[in-house]
């Protein structure tokens, strides 16, 4: 065994079952013992014991019981917590408070490279793409490839031939809103000011 000097590894939570040399290696123990650290009933990466955190619906497993109580809501479409300022229910506390952010407009994730800012850190991710040129969703029909998943799905259309936005005054249809607004404008404008 490497006789490099060794640390938990975070998913572990310190059972030492799981850990990471210095250089960043990873490496199993023979035993808990081994690094003096008390056993834990959290699954072994070794010896592929069941892990009691494992959803026994999909693959999903979790580091915590309170982490698969909260994935377990995506099967049964619990949503226990409630805004009080809309109709919006979440399935977590932590998925409430990025909502609440809507309504009071705060944005606490800063690009440093612009003016941008998010009120969820994925958003931010997503923007960082713009500036790093980063295009991971690539059509699998053609050479298309955009930083956003929004836009490879209305990309997608123009190969299945699906319109998703109809107008309600005639059978029109086109691929983008911004097609049916031009439309609409055009063919019922009249309908626009006497509506």
């Amino acid at each position: 065994m490497d006789d490099s000097p060794a640390v938990d590894h975070p998913r572990t939570k310190g059972n030492g079952d799981v850990v990471h040399d210095l250089n960043g290696s990873k490496s199993c123990l023979e035993s808990p013992q081994e690094a003096n650290i008390p056993s834990s009933s959290e699954t072994n990466a070794c010896t592929k014991e069941p892990n009691p955190f494992a959803c026994q619906h999909c693959e999903y497993v979790g580091s915590t019981s309170s982490n698969l109580k909260r994935h377990l809501r995506t099967h049964t479409g619990e949503r226990p917590y409630a805004c009080k300022t809309c109709t919006y229910c979440a399935a977590s506390a932590s998925d409430l408070k990025k909502h609440s952010r809507i309504h009071t407009g705060e944005r606490p994730y800063f690009c440093h490279l612009c003016e941008y800012s998010a009120n969820h850190a994925s958003q931010l991710k997503s923007h960082m793409r713009i500036h790093t040129g980063e295009r991971p969703y690539v059509c699998n029909l053609c050479d298309y490839a955009t930083a956003f998943s929004y836009n490879l799905k209305k990309h997608s259309f123009i190969h299945t031939g699906v319109k998703p936005y109809t107008c309600d005054s005639c059978d029109y249809a086109s691929l983008t809103t911004s097609q049916l607004k031009k439309h609409v404008l055009k063919h019922h404008q009249a309908l626009i000011v006497t509506g």
